[in-house]
């Protein structure tokens, strides 16, 4: 409850007429109490926001989603592809494929008419998949796809990312012909309130201990810690 009403003071001081809060981790529904909570601070203090959720779903409950969308939470559910691709990188610490429970929850996540998406997040590894686990996608039901690299692979070479190149020639193909679906490539359409990199002026990440940097991909990277929101005034961006 500290750290709430910490961020709370903080969203007062920047004087924005309306915040956008996404929780992600990690898992940020393993603290679904304090997104809650938080959540339920804003409205009382008539803060305009608006929530999303990046998530892998496998403590997604019903009372989660009935709670999601009755407080217009935007969910999105981290899914790379089919179960072969899902399960490349996305395993239980017993090394289990979390495939099971992700594939039934899918349909409860439509039943309960969310704002839904869908994030692939792709490397060296599935890269040759992608156009086709997008295709998997939408097949499933999906009409937002959040195409994303995993940018701290260091396994990237000359040949993977031509063959990057041809999956997106292929996804194109795709957007053409299937145009109930919007496939997101663009990572400028990611950003909130201004073109190009919004990190460090409109867009703030915040970790676990309070720590704020500009944006998730440089978190635990000192060089780039702006404060702690304990001390919004020294905040610098």
């Amino acid at each position: 409850k500290h750290h709430a009403y910490t961020l709370l003071e903080m969203i007062k001081k920047s004087k924005k007429d309306h915040v956008h809060i996404e929780y992600f981790g990690g898992e940020p529904m393993l603290n679904m109490n304090f997104i809650s909570f938080f959540s339920d601070l804003l409205k009382k203090e008539n803060i305009s926001h608006y929530g999303a959720i990046t998530t892998n779903g496998t403590l997604m409950t019903d009372d989660m989603l009935i709670w999601l969308k009755k407080n217009n939470v935007e969910c999105a559910l981290s899914i790379d592809g089919d179960e072969e691709i899902y399960s490349i990188n996305r395993r239980y610490k017993n090394r289990s494929s979390a495939w099971r429970d992700v594939d039934d929850l899918i349909p409860r996540l439509f039943d309960a008419s969310l704002k839904l998406s869908a994030r692939v997040t792709y490397n060296s590894k599935t890269v040759s998949k992608l156009s086709s686990s997008c295709e998997y996608l939408i097949n499933r039901g999906f009409t937002v796809l959040k195409v994303v690299p995993d940018y701290f692979d260091s396994e990237w070479s000359d040949k993977s990312l031509e063959i990057l190149e041809g999956q997106l020639r292929e996804i194109d193909k795709i957007r053409n012909i299937r145009k109930n679906a919007y496939i997101n490539l663009d990572d400028d359409e990611l950003f909130i309130g201004r073109r190009g990199c919004a990190g460090g002026y409109s867009m703030f990440s915040i970790d676990l201990g309070g720590n704020v940097y500009p944006c998730t991909y440089v978190m635990d990277d000192k060089q780039f810690l702006l404060g702690n929101i304990e001390n919004v005034s020294e905040i610098e961006p």
